[in-house]
């Protein structure tokens, strides 16, 4: 779990980061760090910068995008996806930052 909460920390640091940031930062393999981002945003704890591509039909209609993998999708599930921490995940780690300071 504690590259996990790594991860989480980093981002928040930083703000918000790429996943290709934080695979070469804390030197994880990619593959691990898309999990873990995929596991900490279906939980709540990060968001992913949704900034869709300006001409896909697919979201003007509110569709995903898994039909037609458009250029939004292709940027939504590759290593250059922002993701930021969420009110949740700011608290987790206050939590868990006070229990290691004590």
């Amino acid at each position: 779990m504690s590259e996990g909460l790594e991860i989480l920390q980093l981002i928040s640091k930083r703000g918000g980061c790429l996943l290709s940031e934080l695979a070469l930062e804390l030197d994880i393999p990619v593959k691990s760090v898309q999990s873990w981002i995929s596991m900490w945003c279906s939980t709540g704890y990060l968001k992913r910068d949704e900034e869709e591509s300006p001409g896909c039909a697919c979201r003007k209609r509110g569709m995903k995008c898994v039909c037609c993998q458009c250029a939004c999708e292709k940027k939504k599930n590759s290593c250059e996806s922002r993701v930021e921490l969420t009110q949740r995940g700011q608290t987790l780690i206050r939590r868990k930052w006070d229990e290691k300071t004590g």
